[in-house]
């Protein structure tokens, strides 16, 4: 019962719901910390519901906030009743949840749930598109009776059994990680006593028969058919609990809080349908007088509020509802009453501000849900543009050759491309800061990608034709596939084994003079194993791009980091060869170094890394068979390149082997 006084009404009540949860957070993971959970939904109209909750808590937020602090702060994202966010401390004690119950996933697929929780803690953490491609393990029924990924789907089960946790998210996708090993678990009781005042906490008031409900959606051991009953009776009839009845409903919350002493201000508040203020919907009907529903499943026809109606808060009232709808790239606001419509200038005031508000918030939510990071260029553009460049790079580099050291040649490069990108990645709001762990990989990433592997390649060049070079290089398209075999299990194709064959043979033949002078030794050989030396090193380098994109982690900032890191390595590098630190101002080595920074660097790998992404080390490796060809052409066109019936043959071969490529990449899951 409540103490000493005047009892609790439904004003009081309802003043109750609202200033208790609406109370300020000096940040997105306090206001976790004091509400106990946010609920997830992914439907963005006009923002997704985890950021509508929060926009109403912390000030200055902004969408994905939430996404941002979550990999810095002791946070998990879990299944409570329903799916969100909760203080990592209460998510363990969800587990083990004592839930066998077989799903799906595992009856149609096998051991699929060991499959992934092996490759999970091989590579650290996965995107679930990574996943599926990495896995081919096929679709199976979703919950909504549809199809879905398996491995995304076992991803699922994973986490609710407290294996697989997130780790972060990327453009609102889960990437997941394995968990770590979790602390004994609780005894049953006291479990069921911690769930059941995390739940209290979250929404009271609390209708006694909502905490059943509750109880009932969160299950599991302490909660389970067995048990519940006794739980929810020893915690009701508990000195912390208070209640009253109020209109023949019971009503629970904690005892060391009084409705009576809450107060209202005179905001308007455009609510999220999972807020806390308004999630029990008899709750809601009780308070306020009517009956809101969230419509988004609903089909349009029988809609009442609209697709995504988010209830309108006016001091201790819901008045009504508002509708938010993208038109002619703005959105568009209609408010609905429920009853009539508030007369004072006050509310007209208030209902202005918080349009606006809404507006301005949803512009920073569409933006950042466009960014992806794996960009929505087609393959074949990708391709295309990767191999156009890198085509007429081997040419530039030659240019770089002469007065300043190869290795000096290579930091200025990438450190003029690094500072570039990061500048534009970070003018453009994409996020540039990482965890301790992931510069680590940046850094080694960096080191092969963009460091050892270009000073051997400059040195290659040094020796013998750029061309032998790119020959050399193109057997890339055998070392990816064989390095993807061996550090993530992916299977290699005879699609792939023939499409290689066909390539390497056609630039073999392109290139045959080159090679037949290489048979003498002395510095062609050195040259050549300069090369193969480079693309050992850059398969390397594309197995960690791989795992980059499995973790989530977005292309073009990383791109940035890595450069900076391999012009860092090449720097060492040229400091332990005593290399002079010259530059050439001519203007034949201005442009080239312009070139092969802005348009060999920038550009080229950041679609060629968004194409390694879409379809993995083995397909996008065939970009190194393709070069050679556009370099001939170049060759042709400004240096006389005379054609010969081998070199025909060989570029022949080479364009057979890169359709058979892409079409094989092409058809890829995801």
């Amino acid at each position: 019962m409540t103490r000493g006084g005047a009892p609790v009404d439904l004003p009081a009540l309802r003043r109750y719901a609202i200033a208790r949860t609406l109370a300020s957070s000096a940040s997105p993971a306090d206001a976790v910390a004091r509400l106990g959970f946010v609920q997830y939904d992914p439907i963005r109209a006009p923002a997704c519901a985890q950021d509508l909750i929060l926009r109403h808590r912390v000030a200055g937020y902004r969408a994905g906030d939430l996404d941002r602090a979550y990999a810095a702060h002791p946070l998990d994202e879990a299944y409570l009743h329903v799916y969100g966010v909760m203080p990592a401390a209460q998510a363990e004690r969800l587990h083990p949840r004592g839930d066998d119950v077989e799903w799906r996933v595992e009856r149609e697929h096998p051991g699929i749930g060991g499959r992934v929780l092996r490759h999970l803690r091989a590579v650290g953490a996965a995107h679930p598109r990574a996943l599926a491609k990495a896995l081919g393990a096929g679709a199976t029924t979703s919950g909504w009776g549809g199809s879905s990924s398996a491995s995304t789907r076992a991803l699922d089960m994973l986490q609710y059994r407290g294996l697989a946790r997130v780790v972060r998210r990327e453009a609102g996708i889960r990437v997941y990680g394995p968990s770590a090993e979790r602390s004994r678990a609780e005894p049953p009781s006291r479990r069921a006593r911690t769930l059941l005042e995390m739940l209290l906490r979250l929404y009271a008031p609390l209708p006694e028969g909502t905490l059943r409900q509750l109880a009932r959606m969160v299950g599991g051991r302490g909660l389970d058919d067995a048990g519940r009953e006794r739980a929810l009776a020893r915690f009701v009839a508990d000195a912390a609990v208070a209640s009253e009845t109020v209109d023949r409903v019971r009503y629970l919350w904690p005892a060391d809080e009084d409705p009576r002493e809450a107060g209202i201000d005179e905001r308007v508040r455009a609510l999220a349908p999972f807020d806390p203020v308004v999630w029990d919907r008899r709750r809601f009907e009780h308070l306020w007088g009517w009956a809101y529903r969230f419509e988004a499943y609903t089909p349009a026809a029988k809609r009442v509020y609209g697709y995504y109606a988010l209830p309108l808060l006016w001091r201790d009232r819901v008045v009504g509802w508002l509708n938010a709808t993208p038109v002619a790239g703005k959105l568009a606001l209609a408010v609905g009453y429920a009853g009539t419509r508030p007369r004072d200038a006050a509310f007209r005031r208030a209902l202005d501000d918080e349009l606006a508000s809404l507006r301005a918030f949803a512009r920073t939510a569409a933006r950042r849900a466009g960014d992806t990071g794996a960009g929505s260029m087609s393959v074949a553009w990708l391709f295309a543009i990767s191999t156009a460049i890198w085509g007429s790079t081997w040419l530039a580099i030659t240019w770089q050759l002469g007065q300043v050291s190869p290795t000096v040649s290579v930091v200025y490069r990438f450190a003029l491309a690094g500072a570039l990108l990061g500048a534009w990645c970070a003018a453009t709001g994409r996020r540039m800061r990482f965890p301790a762990v992931e510069h680590a990989r940046l850094a080694a990433w960096g080191a092969m990608m963009f460091g050892i592997n270009y000073v051997a390649v400059y040195y290659a060049e040094a020796h013998v034709s750029s061309g032998l070079v790119a020959v050399v290089f193109s057997t890339i398209v055998f070392m990816s596939p064989i390095g993807m075999r061996l550090a993530f299990g992916t299977p290699v194709t005879a699609r792939m084994l023939v499409a290689a064959t066909l390539g390497v043979g056609g630039v073999a033949l392109l290139f045959l003079p080159e090679l037949d002078a290489a048979r003498h030794g002395g510095s062609a050989a050195l040259g050549i194993l300069y090369a193969l030396v480079a693309t050992a090193i850059a398969t390397g380098g594309n197995l960690v791009a791989v795992r980059n994109h499995a973790a989530g982690l977005p292309v073009l900032p990383t791109t940035a980091w890595g450069m900076l890191y391999g012009a860092a390595v090449a720097a060492v590098v040229a400091l332990g060869q005593g290399a002079a630190w010259t530059f050439d101002p001519r203007l034949p080595y201005v442009l080239s170094l312009a070139y092969l920074a802005v348009f060999g660097s920038v550009v080229a790998f950041g679609a060629y890394l968004t194409l390694l992404a879409k379809v993995g080390a083995g397909p996008a490796s065939y970009v190194g068979v393709s070069t050679p060809v556009i370099a001939m052409l170049l060759s042709t066109m400004f240096e006389g390149y005379r054609w010969t019936w081998p070199a025909v043959l060989g570029v022949a071969l080479a364009v057979a082997g890169n359709v058979l490529a892409l079409r094989g990449a092409q058809k890829r899951p995801g």
